[in-house]
């Protein structure tokens, strides 16, 4: 699934960051543990999980092509945090995937809950709040736009 979305040809500027712990846990139940080795190995040079994101300065963004990885995906909000943090700190291109998206995920739009993620991720931001909300409807726009996931037919009971 990450390996059709990835950017091989600049391997020294791929990062694969696993969000929460069932993302870290999907991941090494997708690949066997020569498969991860393989995928790093040929794809990219950093694999982080978003706790050790949170803990470090953002110098290392730039310049990099991010993949946000989630096992699911039902508000996007947590996914949509990641994904302006490191477009904040010019990440050459952020893409978020997720294994499966609810389909209340597509019912839902731009709403306090994306503002309030992305006023979290642009804290320092001197804009107004007016200015922000504009820029951070963009942003989600972008991000749903970008979103890949994997589609499966579900029936609601």
């Amino acid at each position: 699934m990450i390996e059709k979305y990835v950017d091989s040809n600049n391997k020294e500027k791929n990062v694969l960051v696993l969000i929460t712990r069932k993302g870290y846990w999907l991941f090494k139940n997708i690949f066997s543990e020569e498969e991860r080795k393989q995928l790093v190995a040929k794809n990219f040079n950093l694999l982080v999980t978003d706790r050790r994101v949170l803990k470090e300065n953002y110098g290392w963004v730039a310049e990099k092509n991010i993949y946000i990885f989630d096992d699911t995906i039902t508000s996007g909000n947590n996914i949509f945090f990641f994904y302006s943090i490191f477009q904040k700190y010019q990440a050459n291109s952020v893409t978020p995937l997720v294994y499966a998206v609810s389909t209340e995920f597509f019912k839902q739009e731009f709403d306090e809950s994306k503002f309030l993620q992305y006023h979290r991720a642009h804290k320092l931001s001197l804009l107004l709040e007016a200015e922000q909300r504009v820029l951070a409807k963009s942003e989600y726009d972008r991000f749903r736009r970008k979103l890949k996931y994997y589609s499966l037919n579900t029936i609601a009971i």
